[in-house]
């Protein structure tokens, strides 16, 4: 099956007013056409939406990367990376024990 090809990503900038009263048509546009809107108040950026495919795709693929850096780092620190199969297995174990 071929992969569907992804529309390029446009930005928009809209005013908070035209923001509260065009949301739906915005949500929309932010989910089926790959379309960014940065939303102002008097000229200053305060919020964007995106839709829900540029958020898991962009935003929380980069964040859960950050957390899985740290959680290696913090493991590497106290000498977990060494840690052997039957040592893994005895854990989860453990855990499930204290969990039932």
């Amino acid at each position: 099956m071929p992969r569907e090809k992804q529309k390029p990503m446009t930005l928009t900038m809209v005013g908070l007013d035209q923001a509260r009263k065009e949301l739906s048509r915005i949500v929309k546009k932010a989910k089926e056409a790959n379309t960014r809107f940065l939303v102002s108040e008097r000229g200053k950026p305060q919020a964007v939406v995106i839709g829900i495919d540029d958020f898991l795709k962009n935003v929380l693929k980069k964040e859960r990367a950050s957390v899985v850096a740290e959680i290696q780092l913090e493991a590497k620190e106290k000498g977990l990376d060494k840690i052997g199969t039957k040592e893994i297995e005895r854990e989860i174990k453990t855990h499930r024990k204290s969990k039932a």
